[in-house]
């Protein structure tokens, strides 16, 4: 197939990915407001927020090795088809206040996550080769972030007139729409990724505890950790590419208090700074279609890291709501490119057959990071705001130089072995 076919086809993935983002983030408010009106206070979504990213991990752990060896386009429309069943029986079950249904579904649907991302980030490179990556990343890039900020503005308009088990059906009939987006790709699994399960699998068979370590995917993880110790260019990269989504989280994490406490305004402050946040991540987009050369240069990190630090001190330094607009797009548009070159980088890196372990392994930095981090910076709201925002540009500071350690380990590395 070639490029051009392959990209014209993956619009409807990137077009599905944009509605089923746009249905997560109506899902989002609607259960928020559903456990919060059930249960008083804001622990009920927090329990069910962690028990998501649990059933997440699990679904991390055995992700990795079945998109490794099995045809990670069928992989992703049964993971995305689970999830539109969770969630429409979700519906269902707040239709009827069934609310212990609805949690155990929103779990269901947290265990599948990790098997569509892990697909998509093995699958795409094969369709379309390396040349045309960075294209397909920042679109896809935008498409999530754009479908969160339409599905929050809507779903903060549509709970005041419509129940929530609407805006949660919704989300589960988004779903459907990506498995069949899906049914139009190329499928594709590799001839020895394929020779080698049968092998593996004619040796284990007749062995209990092979097959269990099989099902587990215990071989594949340790392989894989192993070629990461022996890797530490690519362990780098994968530590620096989550801090990225940290400053998004860090941005989500203290726009609200930002709003009402330092601000003094109304909620729809949010959705202007939301705003200013999206079209500075579709600037950044439209300079990675057009630059997609220049982004792997040390120079556009360094610029990166300028501008999100910059960003975070505008927000941390001024109660003026255009000056923080300006802050949040600043913010947009450097983790935006920064997210399209180290996914890129990610996938060019590793071998086809371990690019879902990858992509899972890039998961779990971004969660468990999320808790060792973000949560003391969600402490500073309770102290001084700006010292959250200055918190945010040191963190930018951080993993820029990580980022920035590993390309010039990489440089050296080549340079060494030309010699």
């Amino acid at each position: 197939m070639s490029a051009t076919i392959a990209i014209g086809s993956l619009r409807r993935l990137i077009y599905a990915t944009f509605l089923s983002n746009t249905g997560s983030a109506m899902s989002v408010l609607a259960l928020g407001s559903v456990l919060y009106s059930h249960t008083g206070s804001a622990a009920g979504f927090a329990i069910a927020f962690v028990a998501e990213q649990v059933a997440q991990l699990c679904g991390m752990f055995l992700a990795g090795p079945v998109v490794d060896t099995r045809c990670p386009r069928r992989i992703a429309i049964w993971a995305d088809m689970v999830r539109g069943v969770a969630f429409v029986l979700s519906a269902i079950a707040l239709y009827f206040e069934l609310i212990e249904l609805v949690f155990l579904c929103s779990v269901a649907g947290g265990f599948c996550k990790p098997f569509h991302r892990a697909s998509v980030f093995r699958w795409v490179p094969e369709i379309i080769g390396d040349q045309s990556l960075t294209a397909f990343n920042a679109s896809y890039g935008s498409a999530v972030q754009l479908g969160a900020l339409l599905g929050t503005g809507l779903g903060g308009l549509a709970l005041t007139s419509a129940p929530p088990a609407l805006l949660i059906g919704f989300d589960g009939i988004s779903y459907f729409v990506s498995a069949l987006s899906l049914t139009a790709l190329p499928s594709f699994v590799s001839a020895d990724a394929a020779s080698a399960t049968r092998e593996q699998a004619k040796k284990t068979s007749k062995n209990w505890l092979g097959t269990l370590r099989k099902a587990l995917g215990l071989d594949a993880w340790s392989a894989t950790l192993s070629k990461l110790y022996h890797r530490p260019i690519l362990a780098l990269r994968l530590l620096a590419s989550a801090g990225d989504y940290l400053v998004i989280a860090v941005f989500n994490v203290f726009l609200m208090p930002f709003v009402l406490d330092t601000l003094r305004g109304a909620t729809y402050f949010a959705s202007i700074l939301d705003g200013g946040f999206a079209a500075g991540a579709l600037l950044g987009t439209f300079f990675c279609g057009r630059n997609a050369n220049l982004l792997e240069k040390e120079i556009i990190l360094v610029g990166c890291v300028a501008l999100s630090s910059l960003g975070f001190f505008l927000m941390g330094a001024s109660t003026n709501l255009a000056l923080a607009s300006v802050g949040g797009a600043l913010l947009g548009a450097a983790s935006r490119v920064t997210f399209v070159e180290n996914t890129t980088s990610l996938q060019k890196s590793a071998a086809p057959d371990e690019r879902g372990r990858i992509a899972v392994i890039r998961m779990g930095c971004v969660s468990a990071l999320s808790a060792l981090i973000v949560a003391p910076a969600a402490s500073f709201v309770g102290k001084n705001i700006f010292e959250g925002y200055y918190f945010g540009g040191a963190l930018v500071l951080v993993f820029g130089a990580l980022s920035f350690a590993s390309r010039r380990k990489a440089k050296f590395l080549e340079r060494a072995g030309a010699a």
